[in-house]
């Protein structure tokens, strides 16, 4: 599956024991619903391997700038197990009709752990049916 750069939220986004905020953004129309059509995902592949056994929360986020000044949270993600094995992959379904701030033009994502780690992960949206047939990678999603 080809991914598209404009949707690519970080490209090796590496977890210390601090807030994680991508530098990466995705930007967006100004009246866009998210979600919209076809269902999208936000997919969380893990690069390097996670250390320690904390979990990693995260959220999707945007603002009216690309440098963002604060984040908005659209959407919840869930969470990276601690000690997840690289390649380990976590999706987060984007809901259909999905709406953010009037005024958002970008979108970026925000990773919080729980207590101190290390690692990475690489971070995009994609079509939800681009996810099938990845037998070689753990697949987790929402409910």
């Amino acid at each position: 599956m080809l991914r598209d750069k404009l949707l690519q939220l970080s490209s090796g986004l590496a977890l210390t024991d601090a807030q994680a905020t991508a530098t990466d953004v995705a930007p967006i129309q100004a009246v866009r619903d998210l979600g919209a059509g076809e269902p999208l995902a936000v997919v969380c592949r893990v690069s390097t391997v996670l250390t320690d056994t904390h979990a990693v929360a995260g959220i999707l986020g945007s603002h009216d700038d690309a440098d963002f000044g604060s984040t908005t949270t659209v959407l919840t993600l869930n969470s990276i197990p601690g000690g997840s094995a690289a390649g380990t992959t976590i999706v987060t379904p984007i809901p259909p009709g999905l709406t953010y701030t009037a005024g958002h033009k970008w979108l970026r994502v925000e990773l919080t752990p729980a207590d101190s780690i290390t690692g990475a992960v690489e971070v995009w949206i994609q079509p939800l049916a681009g996810l099938g047939g990845q037998t070689d990678k753990k697949l987790y999603t929402a409910n």
